[in-house]
């Protein structure tokens, strides 16, 4: 799984956010729910080009060493459904607890 979604990021699927205060008032669009602006624009085709070369690799991004003791992953989701319908864990996420005497004397 890990590897097929590494097998999707090629710079023609490339998404860039930029975030900037340079950047008000320069975005024409806006998003239906927040009403945030935004822009969209082609990367140039130079940079593009760049990213499909051959380059050195920054030796510090990699993906971690297996880890020896998570099974594989129909184990994992094994696991996971084993807990769900033992009711040993909740099917709704938790949620806070108002306890308004907590920490008092």
């Amino acid at each position: 799984i890990i590897l097929a979604a590494l097998n999707l990021l090629t710079p023609q699927k490339a998404n860039l956010l930029l975030l900037s205060p340079d950047n008000e008032g320069r975005c024409e669009l806006k998003e239906k729910w927040f009403g945030t602006q935004y822009s969209v624009e082609e990367i140039d085709k130079e940079w593009s080009k760049r990213w499909s070369a051959d380059f050195e690799l920054n030796p510090d991004l990699h993906l971690p060493t297996e880890n020896m003791f998570i099974d594989g992953a129909q184990q994992t989701r094994l696991y996971w459904t084993t807990m769900l319908q033992t009711g040993l864990m909740p099917s709704q996420p938790p949620h806070p607890l108002n306890n308004e005497e907590a920490g008092k004397p």
